[in-house]
């Protein structure tokens, strides 16, 4: 009943969140007929077709690493204010813990900044895991791969940094239960070096008031 999706290449379910994407199915038993098919609005759906998402139970609790500097918490407030702008109401509620995080399941949404990454997934800027029970987010969370990557919030200091803001914004936007998609979007599955894409476009809009309406 329980399904665990990684957007990541770390244990080869679904999506990478750099350039080789990789979708397949999670797996929710059988209690469910394929006739509850919905139609997809960009979200990530379950194996029996329906839209995977936090459905009403907004706004998000999600804590925030002792790793977690100004800069970062700046840029991630600002990411979650360009969503909350696009659908008009409260997604996320951040609050700063002393913890560590890690992806481990234990009903807590959480952001962490690892500067510990796997050198198979270096190509990796980050990882956003989600669960879910049938078709509602239980619990969502994000690595920023902060190793093999450098960041910059509004002026970037040489030519390989990406701009943290839009990749919060991307990373938000997995945690809502959107997926990696194609044409003009935030959730386009690359972003390159020094690139900004941090405003929802009506494609996004459209997408998220589709299940959050």
């Amino acid at each position: 009943m329980r399904s665990k999706l990684v957007w990541g290449l770390f244990i080869g379910i679904l999506v990478a969140c750099d350039r080789l994407p990789k979708l397949g199915p999670g797996n929710e038993g059988q209690n469910k007929l394929a006739s509850a098919a919905e139609e997809d609005c960009g979200f990530v759906q379950n194996s029996f077709g329906q839209r995977v998402s936090w459905k009403q139970s907004l706004p998000i609790k999600i804590f925030l690493g002792s790793e977690f500097t100004t800069d970062y918490e700046t840029s991630l407030r600002e990411a979650a204010k360009k969503w909350e702008e696009a659908v008009g109401r409260t997604l996320f509620v951040f609050e700063r813990s002393n913890q560590v995080f890690t992806t481990a399941r234990d009903y807590r949404n959480s952001i962490s900044i690892s500067q510990t990454w796997g050198e198979v997934d270096r190509t990796l800027q980050a990882v956003t895991s989600l669960t879910w029970y049938n078709s509602q987010l239980t619990e969502a969370d994000i690595r920023i791969n902060a190793q093999y990557f450098s960041f910059y919030v509004d002026k970037p200091s040489s030519t390989n940094e990406v701009h943290l803001t839009s990749l919060f914004v991307h990373e938000l936007g997995h945690i809502l239960g959107l997926k990696h998609l194609t044409g003009v979007s935030v959730m386009t599955e690359i972003l390159d070096y020094l690139l900004k894409r941090e405003l929802p476009t009506e494609q996004d809009r459209a997408h998220l008031k589709c299940e959050y309406n």
